[in-house]
């Protein structure tokens, strides 16, 4: 596996992460870096635990971190952020680089100080298919019928057209900022 050059990265350091960021793809770091500096306003790490790499789970996550004896085989190429600023500004960022190919806004999120903040998730995979543009989600906590408990509700828009509309939430078009 290859490892970080932190003389390279000019907007993070290890410590922001909420896990040591050796485990993720150094791409996506790279690309993290490169995101923050052309967006033009701090981008921080999710501090949940998982929000960089996951051990269990999907072995299909982005943020799957897969192990062999000990030794690491697959890094994260995924990563949970907030971003201070206005949150379709972000998006339209993300959507314009290149190298990121998911893109998720979670409209159910809350920051560090328990209020509502829209989270993204943002990865390098690697795509499948020949068409060069992000797989896209639009993620909300929703109430099951059948058990009335919440529940996590992903609408891809590239598969109904009808979903670009939730891009219209006024939660996406709130400044928010840290406050320390």
């Amino acid at each position: 596996m290859s490892v970080i050059n932190w003389k390279n990265i000019h907007h993070f350091v290890p410590s922001e992460f909420p896990q040591d960021p050796e485990l993720a793809e150094p791409r996506l770091i790279y690309t993290l870096d490169k995101l923050r500096e052309s967006y033009g306003a701090p981008i921080y790490p999710s501090p949940v635990k998982g929000a960089l790499a996951r051990f269990g789970g999907s072995q299909t996550s982005q943020h799957y971190v897969g192990e062999d004896e000990n030794h690491i085989v697959r890094n994260s190429s995924g990563i949970d952020i907030f971003i201070e600023g206005v949150p379709i500004h972000f998006f339209t960022c993300c959507i314009r680089h290149m190298c990121i190919k998911g893109i998720g806004v979670y409209l159910d999120t809350n920051g560090a100080d328990g209020k509502p903040w829209v989270m993204f998730h943002i990865d390098v995979r690697e795509l499948g298919y020949k068409i060069n543009v992000p797989l896209l989600w639009i993620a909300e906590k929703v109430v099951c019928p059948e058990n009335n408990k919440l529940k996590t509700k992903y609408r891809y828009p590239q598969l109904k057209p009808e979903y670009w509309s939730l891009l219209q939430d006024e939660r996406l078009y709130n400044v928010r900022k840290r406050k320390n």
